[in-house]
């Protein structure tokens, strides 16, 4: 449930130790993360996620299959 990604980060990544793996699905979400005009729930929690993931220092690297595919790692 895309909506609640932003949420599921910060209940998860603040609370577990250095070197955790977190992975989420959908982070490309239809190339609709490009789009600064998507207000649908779903675009707008996928791109809060992203900012989120950006913000807190975790190494990530997206794998561009599917609707892509995000492995962050707390450091």
């Amino acid at each position: 449930d895309k909506v609640t990604y932003p949420e599921l980060w910060d209940l998860i990544f603040f609370h577990v130790p250095k070197g955790t793996r977190i992975l989420f699905d959908n982070m490309l979400w239809h190339g609709r993360v490009l789009d600064p005009n998507s207000d649908k729930p779903s675009d707008k929690a996928v791109l809060a996620t992203w900012k989120r993931v950006k913000e807190s220092g975790a190494s990530f690297t997206l794998f561009p299959v599917g609707d892509g595919i995000l492995l962050t790692q707390k450091n």
